[in-house]
């Protein structure tokens, strides 16, 4: 798969709606000390403006307790694939 800037936006977007749904109720603080990361990176992360790396994805995954396929469903990568 090609890596443009469409494919990116797309699954920081994704990933950002997750973290919310995740995030549920709690303030940002409260979703940074669960995740170990920054309140202004989750703000960022959540709106879909910022990308993680794979090490911090990995932590993200740890610490909510997800795997991959939590956070991207089969559902969502098929239809990916389809729009190609």
């Amino acid at each position: 798969m090609a890596h443009d800037g469409r494919v990116r936006s797309s699954l920081e977007k994704h990933l950002g709606r997750f973290l919310r749904k995740q995030r549920g109720e709690m303030t940002f603080a409260e979703f940074a000390r669960m995740t170990g990361l920054p309140p202004s990176t989750l703000h960022r992360l959540e709106r879909g403006e910022q990308s993680l790396t794979l090490g911090r994805l990995q932590q993200l995954m740890t610490r909510l307790g997800v795997g991959l396929a939590d956070i991207f469903p089969e559902e969502w990568v098929a239809g990916r694939e389809r729009r190609k």
